[in-house]
């Protein structure tokens, strides 16, 4: 009696393990490049497979339309203003209604040739200001 009961114990374990096992090959299959995600699994389901967030799947992307305006925008902008750089064109565009980060300015800007060069100092190379006397030019 107490082997049967045992048997039965280890044939459950068994049957547990072995549907962990195929779920476990369904994931590393599915995080294989270029894996079709069957429609059975929900986003929710897909979502806890790669370990995100449920609001990254519905994160919005800009599309290529939205991304050409974008860098039209910010070249129209450097060519009115020459001196601005991303710290200036983030809050202009943010300013004119659009939702656009730093990072992603400096990227435009940076691929597109953008760039604000920095002015560069005056380097006083004579010292005037001394009280020793002033010799004549004699050239």
């Amino acid at each position: 009696m107490a082997d049967a009961t045992r048997i039965a114990e280890y044939e459950t374990k068994i049957a547990e393990l072995e549907r962990k096992v195929g779920q476990l090959t369904m994931k590393v299959d599915l995080l294989k490049k270029g894996a079709r995600w069957p429609q059975a699994i929900s986003i929710t389901g897909r979502c806890q497979i790669m370990k995100l967030a449920r609001s990254t799947y519905y994160r919005g992307r800009r599309s290529a339309a939205e991304k050409k305006a974008l860098q039209h925008r910010i070249a129209e902008l450097s060519t009115e203003f020459p001196r601005y750089g991303y710290r200036r064109v983030t809050p202009q565009l943010r300013a004119e209604g659009l939702l656009v980060n730093h990072k992603a300015v400096v990227r435009m800007m940076r691929e597109s040739g953008l760039q604000v060069r920095p002015l560069r100092r005056f380097v006083r190379t004579t010292q005037s200001d001394h009280q020793s006397p002033i010799l004549l030019n004699l050239i």
